[in-house]
């Protein structure tokens, strides 16, 4: 298990994108050595949608929601952080996808194109 006090890298306020991509790093190099990962925002009073998104949201690129709820804690996240965290997984989850189809789509078609000609 790495634990991961964010106060340690953004201090009382998580608001920046740069300290989320840290925070993104780290994630992704415990789980590349298969070990879980919990975040820990105790002392963390502001956390911004901006961060979230670049810590935890840019996830999705990567990983399946379901691989991310087994194997990615949150701790210490007020209430109401939970819900703007809610909502930047769901918007990234979603972003991801269409990426995912749209890059599909662009496969097959350049595909299909290069064996007609």
């Amino acid at each position: 298990m790495v634990y991961i006090m964010v106060f340690n890298i953004t201090g009382e306020r998580a608001v920046l994108d740069s300290d989320g991509d840290i925070i993104f790093d780290k994630i992704v190099k415990a789980f590349e050595k298969n070990e879980d990962v919990t975040l820990d925002f105790k002392g963390v009073n502001t956390i911004l949608s901006i961060f979230m998104n670049s810590a935890i949201g840019h996830l999705y690129s990567k990983y399946t929601s379901d691989y991310l709820s087994k194997h990615l804690i949150i701790k210490n996240m007020s209430k109401e952080d939970l819900l703007t965290l809610k909502r930047v997984n769901e918007r990234a989850k979603q972003f991801y996808s269409q990426q995912s189809d749209m890059s599909e789509f662009l496969r097959e078609d350049v595909f299909n194109e290069q064996k007609n000609n």
